[in-house]
Formats: C-alpha cells, sequence, structure tokens
C-alpha cells in the first residue's frame, strides 16, 4: 500500500478508510507492506501503530509555498499532486521494490498517482489506484461557489487536475472508486480501465462505545482543514443555527475538529461550544446527542457519517453528504438541503427522541449489513485476482 499519509492513528476518514483495507486483508491473511508519506500535518508516530502493521514513512514537505504555486501557474501541470511527490521517497518505493515480490500496488487516492511510472519500472505487479474522490469535482464544485479571482484560480486548478487525473488512472490495471456515482464519473470523463466501486468496511475498532448521549443535543466532527468541510460549517453556522437556536433556545450545539482555523477556533456564539480536537472522537460521538453533517460540495463517501451510523447516531446531512450510502430518509438519516429544511430536521431529531434513536438503530444495521468488512475485503481479494 502507497499512502499520501499514515494509516494510524485514525485521525481523519481517510486514515479510518485506509486501515479498514489493511484491516481486512489481515483478516484473510494476507501479507501488507506498507509505504507512507509523512509530514507536519500527518507525522508517523511508531508507538500509535497496532501490532502487525508493517509501515514505514518518508517525511515531505506538504506545506503550501507561494512562490511553487506561482510558478505552477506556468505550467501544465497540477500543483495539488505535484506537491506529493519526493525524490526521497520515490528512492524507498523503489528499494522495495527491488527487495520483494508483491502481488500487487495498491496506491491509495490520486495524490500517490504520479509514482506509478517508477513503479512500472521495477516491477510487473498489477498496480490498484483507489481514489477517495473525484478530486477535479471537488475544486470544480468550489469554483462555482467562488468570486473574483478565487474563482479563476480554482477552475484553473480544477481543470489541471480533471486532465492529470484521467491520465493517471488510465494508467493503472484496476481503479476502484468509493462511490458507483464516482465510478459513472469517472467513465464518463474518459477512464478506460477496470472500475470496480468498493466501498468502505468498517472495521471492529469502530464498534459504539457504551456511553449515555447528552439529549438533547448536537454535534459536529471533521478536520477543518479541507475545504468542503470548512464551506459546509461556515454554511451551518451563518445560515442554519441561527434558525435552530431561534426554535430550540436551549439546544447545545457542540463542534470538535482537527485544524480549526483561528475565526473557528475563536468563535462566539449562544450555546455553540467549540471543543477543538477531541482526545477520542468515537466517546465524543457517543456521548452527544444528534450528529449533524453539512456538506455542499466534495466527493466519494463521507467517512464521519458512517462512524457516526456505526456508533449509532442519528444524523442529519444532505443530498451530496450522503453520497455513496444506501440508504432510506426518513429511516437511515435525515436529508435537507436547505437551511430552513435543514432546520426543521434538527429540531424534530432533538424533539422527538424515541424515533431519533430508532434512526440511529437503522443506520447502524445498514452499516453491518452493506459496509461488513468481510464482504468488501472479499471482494477487493476476487477482483484483484
Amino acid at each position: 500500500m502507497l499512502c499520501p499519509k499514515p494509516l494510524y492513528p485514525l485521525r481523519d476518514g481517510g486514515c479510518v478508510a485506509m486501515y479498514a483495507i489493511w484491516h481486512g486483508l489481515r483478516l484473510y491473511n494476507r501479507e501488507i507492506e506498507i509505504l507512507t508519506a509523512a509530514s507536519y500535518k500527518h507525522p508517523l508516530e511508531p508507538a500509535d501503530v497496532p501490532a502487525g502493521m508493517r509501515i514505514s514513512g518518508v517525511e515531505i514537505d506538504l506545506r503550501i509555498r507561494p512562490w511553487k504555486a506561482l510558478k505552477n501557474l506556468f505550467s501544465r501541470r497540477s500543483y495539488i499532486l505535484e506537491r506529493f511527490y519526493s525524490d526521497e521517497l520515490g528512492g524507498r518505493l523503489v528499494e522495495k521494490l527491488q527487495e520483494n515480490d508483491y502481488a500487487w500496488i495498491q496506491i491509495e487516492s490520486l495524490f500517490m498517482a504520479p509514482y506509478i511510472p517508477l513503479i512500472r519500472r521495477h516491477t510487473e505487479a498489477k498496480i490498484v489506484v483507489r481514489p477517495a474522490n473525484v478530486e477535479s469535482e471537488i475544486w470544480i464544485r468550489l469554483a462555482r461557489k467562488a468570486c473574483g479571482l478565487k474563482r479563476w484560480y480554482y477552475k484553473l486548478l480544477a481543470k489541471r487536475l480533471e486532465r492529470e487525473e484521467i491520465a493517471w488512472l488510465n494508467r493503472a490495471d484496476l481503479v476502484l472508486p468509493l462511490t458507483g456515482r464516482d465510478t459513472a464519473t469517472f467513465r464518463r470523463l474518459g477512464v478506460t480501465v477496470p472500475m470496480h466501486t468498493l466501498s468502505v468496511g468498517m472495521a471492529d475498532t469502530l464498534a459504539p462505545v457504551e456511553v449515555e448521549p447528552e439529549y438533547p443535543s448536537i454535534f459536529y466532527i471533521g478536520a477543518l482543514n479541507w475545504l468542503p468541510n470548512i464551506e459546509g460549517i461556515d454554511w451551518f453556522l451563518k445560515k442554519v443555527w441561527p434558525h435552530i437556536h431561534r426554535r430550540c433556545p436551549d439546544l447545545t450545539f457542540y463542534l470538535a475538529g482537527r485544524y480549526m482555523p483561528p475565526r473557528i477556533r475563536n468563535l462566539r456564539m449562544e450555546k455553540v461550544v467549540v471543543m477543538g480536537e477531541v482526545e477520542d472522537a468515537k466517546t465524543f460521538m457517543a456521548s452527544k446527542g444528534v450528529m449533524v453533517v453539512p456538506v455542499l460540495s466534495g466527493s466519494g463517501i463521507r467517512i464521519k457519517i458512517m462512524e457516526g451510523m456505526v456508533a449509532g447516531r442519528p444524523i442529519v446531512t444532505t443530498t451530496m453528504g450522503a453520497e455513496g450510502l444506501d440508504y432510506t430518509p426518513g429511516r437511515d438519516l435525515w436529508i435537507a438541503d436547505t437551511e430552513e429544511a435543514f432546520a426543521e430536521a434538527v429540531e424534530y431529531a432533538v424533539t422527538h427522541r424515541e424515533e431519533a434513536e430508532a434512526v440511529g438503530g437503522n443506520g447502524r444495521r445498514l452499516m453491518l449489513e452493506y459496509h461488513n468488512i468481510e464482504k468488501i475485503t472479499a471482494q477487493l481479494i476476487e477482483y484483484c485476482r
């Protein structure tokens, strides 16, 4: 497995998705070696690595450099992908390919696809790419919402990224999108190699914590260094929360997540508790009432929603937030796409506890049935075979 960041600890949805594949393959007695990029935001911490995980990392500098970003404007390459290529990481990859006879090389996310030429030169192993999202689609959606110079720049990034995204995926032997919608989008954009939709399996470490939740309360948890998350929480705080607070003045909103920008970390709003990064995300989710996941842009599948459903939390999200889940609205979670509808759904969830708990239970059953780690891993092994 070639990864853009360490799998462990399980700090965000990307880590959970990569860990789930590793965990599933271990259940089938596969030997897995992991080579990962590490950075100041995602360091490799050996003390946190689970027993049996063979992982090594190379530190690369992923900080956005204004001068390099400016120079990139005169290039046809995507700056988003360019930042992830490191000669040192490439050298370590070559060493491993020369020392081992791998059955397949699994590339986690588009960001590591630029290493495909190196892999081709040094092994005949099949290359499997598992893109977390349609990355260019995220930037296209963000460009539509931006204004002025930012809109122009986002459109430029999206255009370059789309061209390289399709070119890199077409150099793989198999592509494993996380959702059927992403598979269809890649095919429409020009991916011609074999593809198979492979969702995320929920591993045993995501079993619910037995804690009595604070009810009524609502909460959000997510990494706030990802633009779709920032966009969603800004919309919720500015457009939705005033409606909710007016309807339910005693309701508390708990806001948790890593990499909070100062304007959110220092936020002062009545009945909004800014938690920052929490020590134990599973316990935090189990201790609160209704989970809100406001998503206005993005692609792929929302791992935090899946974690919340495994934890049995009733969830209010948008149609885009629930992409990739085979759900029934109102039974497995609530869907609301406007500020008024979102506020109404939250009010209903916090004032109808028995029904909300039933929705949370249905969501958990949905995860256990359709996102069973062993079933999904068996699909992966069969397709790679």
